[in-house]
């Protein structure tokens, strides 16, 4: 059956739910019914044996619908801790990475950004250990939560992987109003292709500033 469990071809599936086995009726409707603990278990769970294609997509479904019963802090943090952070960038690493990304994006769509504001910041520093995409993401996803300001962390991530100094670049620019951020980004190296963004969210600063 290749890579489609159930057999079904991708297009004749509801949008977005082909990598999930859950798809007749769609997860999407099935969450509503589970109970609080349903959830935390399901949440992680490999879908069929050791086919983990779809496991953040669906994931994704799950954790939405437990920001909306109003999960605890402590609790989104045992859900991330289930998946181990510390070494090298291997298997489980990238998925720890990858899940912090995610996490970031559906608690901000959630508007949940300043409840859970502790746990985005340290979803930052931890992805900013191995630099890629995924933190350029975070920012990106970040941007539009004005209840949150995560400047001092944008910053720090100015000169790091290319992307991620993008959006950091654009965070800033959006949302940076200190002295101190001004002056830390001025200290920041970037590479020669950034160098003209770098000095015009400076005069953006500086214009808030005056």
């Amino acid at each position: 059956m290749g890579r489609y469990p159930l057999g079904k071809p991708w297009m004749e599936t509801p949008d977005g739910m082909y990598e999930i086995a859950e798809r007749f009726p769609p997860l999407r409707e099935r969450v509503s019914g589970w109970s609080l603990n349903r959830l935390l278990y399901e949440y992680g769970r490999p879908l069929i044996n050791d086919w983990l294609v779809g496991t953040t997509e669906r994931d994704r479904i799950i954790l939405a619908e437990l920001l909306r019963r109003d999960l605890a802090v402590y609790q989104l943090r045992q859900l991330l801790d289930r998946t181990p952070t510390n070494g090298n960038l291997g298997g489980a690493q990238k998925s720890r990475m990858y899940e912090g990304g995610m996490v970031t994006g559906v608690v901000v769509s959630a508007g949940k950004s300043k409840k859970f504001e502790t746990v985005l910041r340290e979803e930052i520093v931890t992805a900013r250990r191995n630099p890629n995409y995924v933190l350029g993401n975070m920012l990106a996803s970040l941007l539009p939560a004005t209840d949150v300001d995560v400047s001092d962390l944008a910053v720090e991530c100015v000169g790091l992987e290319q992307y991620s100094s993008m959006q950091a670049l654009r965070y800033l620019e959006a949302r940076a109003h200190t002295v101190s951020i001004y002056n830390a980004l001025r200290e920041r190296i970037v590479p020669k292709e950034l160098f003209a963004d770098k000095q015009r969210v400076l005069a953006t600063i500086q214009k808030r500033l005056q």
